[in-house]
């Protein structure tokens, strides 16, 4: 029936309308309850049935209100029961037409459903507006940052370019350095080569052709070239490897190998061909070695020592190989030979000696 009490100015007349349709019973009350007495009154009475079928939608957005208003007042008016977003809307759009059906409760119910969203609409823009300012402060900053970083790029750049301009006089001073170090150097490695001319010609040589070689060349280096090998004109080169001053030398008759014998007490054998030395020098005399000679067949070789002896030597590299072989007492084996010497064809080293069948 509360239902029924829209505004304290009607709550006389709708009692009066009730008490009048109960007396000819036409409506029953129970319990704050209306109803109509029976349907044949809808079915019997026209304009009541033309207000239903005209009002059934607004029938029953209102009995929705109705229903929100009562749940949101038993939940103590908790704004988790009020009406929002599409709900609301509706209930608004039927109230501007039928504010006067509604009772005390509904309209509470609806002010306050509306009341929340426009305090949650003003909260969105509070918000918006504070995302706003948010996003306008950080385009700010970064705006700014962006200023100091070209400020600091520019003054980077600056700093940059006279380091870089530093740097560059730096370096072609330091190259100038360099090269007149490099020039300096070059000089005296020239006049060295020509101060050793007479004491150690074959230093002089190697420091003349060294000079000469090393870029740039400077005339200094090919004078002292020249001058060091002018000092000795008929020089092929030098055999080294004595640890003392050399006695004597003899050619072999075939002029293949040289013999030389030192005050170190040794005698050294020199292939010609190479100018190197042939094995390990001979050693036996206990005193310096004053002369050598050769055999006419140049297959041994004599030796005179301070120490009073005179020692034959067996130079023949025939015989050479003849003991290698007797001690070795064998040849190469077929793994040995590809091991050393890869595809040629197999040959037998040690002629007086077995050795194997390998394969072609």
């Amino acid at each position: 029936m509360s239902e029924l009490e829209t505004v304290n100015e009607q709550k006389a007349a709708t009692e009066e309308v009730l008490r009048t349709l109960t007396d000819a019973r036409l409506l029953v009350t129970n319990e704050g309850q209306v109803d109509v007495a029976h349907e044949a009154l809808i079915r019997g009475w026209p304009r009541l049935h033309k207000w239903i079928d005209e009002g059934r939608t607004a029938l029953r957005l209102h009995h929705r209100i109705t229903e929100a208003a009562q749940e949101w007042d038993q939940l103590k008016r908790d704004e988790g029961a009020l009406f929002r977003g599409a709900s609301l809307a509706q209930a608004q759009e039927w109230r501007q037409q039928h504010d006067q059906d509604l009772n005390s409760l509904e309209r509470e119910f609806l002010d306050a459903s509306a009341e929340l969203k426009q305090h949650q609409e003003r909260a969105e823009r509070e918000r918006q507006q504070r995302e706003l300012e948010k996003a306008r402060a950080l385009a700010e900053e970064q705006a700014a940052r962006a200023r100091q970083l070209r400020r600091f790029a520019s003054g980077l750049l600056v700093v940059t370019a006279v380091a870089l301009g530093i740097g560059f006089f730096a370096w072609i001073q330091r190259g100038q350095a360099i090269q007149q170090t490099h020039l300096a150097n070059l000089g005296q490695l020239a006049a060295e080569a020509k101060s050793c001319v007479n004491s150690h010609p074959d230093l002089g040589l190697i420091l003349a052709t060294a000079a000469t070689q090393i870029p740039p060349r400077i005339w200094e280096a090919r004078d002292a070239l020249l001058t060091t090998l002018q000092s000795e004109p008929g020089l092929e080169t030098f055999l080294t490897g004595h640890i003392n001053w050399v006695e004597s030398v003899a050619f072999s008759p075939d002029g293949k190998t040289l013999a030389s014998a030192s005050v170190d007490k040794t005698i050294r054998l020199w292939d010609v061909a190479s100018r190197q030395a042939l094995g390990a020098p001979l050693t036996g005399h206990t005193n310096y070695v004053e002369s050598v000679a050769f055999s006419p067949d140049g297959k041994t070789l004599a030796s005179a020592s301070a120490d009073n002896t005179i020692r034959l030597w067996d130079v023949d590299s025939n015989s050479w190989i003849t003991r290698a072989c007797n001690i070795a007492n064998r040849n190469l084996t077929c793994a040995e030979w590809t091991q050393y010497m890869g595809n040629e064809k197999y040959q037998r080293i040690c002629v007086n000696l077995p050795a194997p069948t390998c394969p072609d």
